[in-house]
């Protein structure tokens, strides 16, 4: 059975929930749809409330997802392109979301997240826009699953799940 945390990338209401409390406002998605076997994709896009969160602009991205049946982990690979942000046509951004159930607790999983810039265009900034957007990014996405460990805390345990 997926972790609940995977709820997070489904599209469902606490993934709507948590980005807009974490500033991501105007949020939009298509359904996932398979393109590879054991590939799924799908595209978001969504704005920063400049008043919530550090990071500003408007971002345009491509997820897919896949489940690694030998390590019961899901894997996410994100491809962000921002807008409305200086220099933001020179780089895209590159996450690698590893989710896997932790097998002696219920409700526990581990999520590793790798962040990784591909410039598009020297710049002479390349070097303070990456270290002031991975700074950013790291504290963006540890608000990001803080909130949606939140929300399933609050929710009543499954008796399922026991």
């Amino acid at each position: 059975m997926p972790h609940l945390l995977m709820e997070l990338f489904g599209g469902s209401h606490m993934e709507r929930k948590v980005m807009e409390k974490v500033g991501c406002v105007n949020s939009s998605h298509t359904a996932w749809k398979l393109v590879k076997p054991d590939i799924h994709q799908r595209r978001l896009s969504y704005k920063f409330d400049k008043h919530i969160s550090s990071l500003e602009g408007e971002i345009n991205s491509t997820q897919q997802i896949s489940f690694l049946a030998y390590r019961k982990a899901w894997t996410i690979e994100e491809v962000m392109a921002f807008q409305g942000v200086a220099l933001g046509d020179c780089f895209n951004l590159h996450l690698r979301y590893q989710i896997e159930n932790v097998p002696t607790r219920s409700r526990t999983c581990n999520v590793q997240v790798y962040i990784g810039l591909q410039w598009l265009k020297s710049t002479r900034q390349q070097k303070r826009i990456s270290n002031d957007l991975e700074l950013k990014l790291a504290n963006h996405l540890k608000e990001i699953f803080a909130t949606a460990e939140e929300f399933l805390l609050a929710r009543p345990l499954d008796p399922l799940c026991k």
